[in-house]
């Protein structure tokens, strides 16, 4: 698993902060895990430990055109019940994802953090629905920086960039908002 420690870091928040809560490397070490191919890993948590993992092979979806949806959905921990994220991907329509607003800031699609190219630095919302590892180690290295962002920056960024752990840093310099 690539950048194992912002998995634990994000395992340590959503358990707030337990210390003895330790061992997603080991747990992963144990685990027959496939040689090759790319693999998405569901990895179930609580403050006792880890449950059973489900390995799907990852097939990354093409994306080109996006329809913004509005919802107060709180997500600031990744949860195996993913229905109120489907049920705004639902409302799509013709466009291949969403970007959620939350009040008048953007935040995420229904699979990912996002980066806004504004001609000199790439933005990323201050206020997320999840703060991702791809996002915490992008931010961390100086690539991507919070800002408050919202409808007119999205129609205004020069190139958007999906991030999560799978793809990293996926850049689309022509994307459409429906």
């Amino acid at each position: 698993m690539r950048y194992l420690e912002y998995h634990s870091q994000r395992i340590q928040r959503t358990l707030g902060g337990k210390e003895s809560f330790r061992g997603l490397e080991l747990h992963l070490q144990a685990m027959n895990l496939p040689k090759t191919g790319w693999w998405k890993i569901k990895l179930p948590y609580d403050g006792c430990g880890f449950g059973e993992a489900i390995l799907t092979p990852y097939e990354p979806r093409m994306i080109q055109s996006f329809r913004l949806v509005r919802s107060e959905i709180d997500y600031s921990s990744k949860f195996t019940d993913r229905s109120a994220l489907e049920v705004l991907l639902a409302q799509r329509g013709e466009a291949d994802e969403v970007i959620i607003l939350k009040g008048e800031e953007i935040t995420d699609t229904s699979f990912s953090n996002l980066a806004l190219w504004d001609g000199e630095v790439w933005l990323t919302p201050q206020n997320p629905l999840l703060a991702g590892t791809a996002r915490a180690r992008l931010i961390d290295e100086g690539v991507i920086k919070e800002a408050r962002l919202g409808e007119r920056e999205l129609r205004e960024a020069r190139a958007l960039a999906l991030l999560n752990a799978m793809m990293g840093m996926k850049i689309l310099e022509k994307f459409e908002i429906l």
